[in-house]
Formats: C-alpha cells, structure tokens, sequence
C-alpha cells in the first residue's frame, strides 16, 4: 500500500511540463572605438509591481566594464524603459563615462 501512496503523489507532483518558447536571435553590434555602448534591459510586470532595471556598459571589442540593476515604480512598460535608460545613463555619468552618441 505505501508504494502506491508514493507512485500516486509523485505522479501527481511531478508532471513534466514542456514549453518550447521561440526566442529571436539576438546580435550584439559594439559601437565604433572609442566609444562604448550601453544596453539597457528593464523588467515590468503591472504599475503595482516594482519594475526591475538591468544594464552593461562595454568597449568596442565587447569588453566588459561595468554593470549595474536597479528599481523603480512606473505605470506603463514604456515609461519604465525611459526611466530604466535613465538611470543608467546617470549611473554612467556619476561614475565617469560621459561620452555619448
């Protein structure tokens, strides 16, 4: 009795979800030297929600030199993305990088 207690919660409990999502290749395109380029990703959910705020500052060969997250409260996905473009390039500017295109 007790091995068809365990089959039965584990048939139960552990069904195997599959979920084949289709993802756009995406191609990082590094600015001209000497500048560098930003990439900013923010994450909204609903104007409830905290907004989460991503980015990563590189040189023209892909070298990394700084990266930062973040948050903020907005209403719409597009003002979250102004607000996360902001805060970065603020981050930038307060910690040196000043040059933009």
């Amino acid at each position: 009795m007790t091995d068809l207690t365990v089959r039965d919660y584990h048939d139960f409990n552990c069904k195997v979800i599959t979920q084949i999502q289709d993802h756009p290749v995406t191609i990082w395109i590094p600015p001209e030297a000497p500048l560098l380029k930003l990439n900013v990703d923010i994450s909204f959910k609903s104007p409830s929600v905290i907004c989460g705020i991503g980015f990563i500052l590189r040189d023209s060969t892909g070298t990394f030199i700084m990266a930062g997250t973040g948050s903020t409260c907005a209403g719409s996905a597009q003002t979250a993305k102004y607000s996360g473009v902001l805060a970065a390039i603020q981050w930038c500017l307060e910690h040196g990088f000043g040059q933009s295109k």
